[in-house]
């Protein structure tokens, strides 16, 4: 290998000195020896014809090796956590409707996480109200807090077949889902403005 790379640098000086010689004589193309080790002699001519292409003179770049892909890393899966939502009770108050629900964990494990609780009625896809709840304080198993909050809407025993029949929940942890679900609203409802 040592002996091909000298006798390629020999090669390369040779054309070198022949390309900045071209502009001479254009007789008949004399040899120059070049001893590359004591056993090999090469002879190389010290002119170059003009039908030889310029690309041969010009040195291309090595490409550089690809690197190989890194590997995706896998997702850890979502643990389903037992915490449900139900309605409780709508009351009336001050000209809107107050939506009341529990959030019940019926899981063995403390949660801490957020309850986002949507309001629907049987004629609209998107939702007429929607507030989320975070755990300040994590809620132990088989306890319960309640939540509220109020819009314009009442239920459809006070506003027919566009008051709020039904509601959705999710429930997530740390960004991820870990729970969803629905159910019907309450038909306990009461009016604060006739006290």
């Amino acid at each position: 290998m040592l002996v091909g790379l000298l006798v390629l640098g020999g090669i390369f000086v040779a054309i070198t000195n022949a390309v900045t010689n071209l502009g001479g004589n254009q007789q008949q193309p004399q040899t120059t020896v070049v001893q590359v080790t004591p056993r090999a002699i090469l002879q190389v001519p010290t002119s170059i014809p003009t039908s030889i292409p310029t690309a041969m003179l010009t040195p291309r770049p090595t490409p550089m090796p690809t690197p190989p892909p890194s590997p995706t890393p896998t997702p850890k899966p979502v643990q389903k956590i037992n915490v449900t939502v139900s309605s409780q009770m709508v009351k009336k108050v001050g000209g809107k409707y107050r939506y009341l629900f529990d959030i019940s964990n019926q899981d063995s494990k403390r949660f801490k996480g957020s309850a986002t609780i949507s309001l629907y009625n049987n004629k609209q896809q998107t939702p007429l109200g929607q507030d989320t709840f975070d755990m300040t304080q994590p809620l132990q198993p088989s306890f319960g807090s309640a939540v509220y909050f109020d819009i314009d809407t009442g239920p459809a025993s006070q506003q027919g077949a566009y008051g709020i029949t039904y509601f959705k929940y999710t429930i997530t942890v740390n960004g991820q889902e870990v729970n969803a679900g629905q159910g019907q609203i309450t038909d306990q409802y009461e009016d604060t403005s006739l006290f």
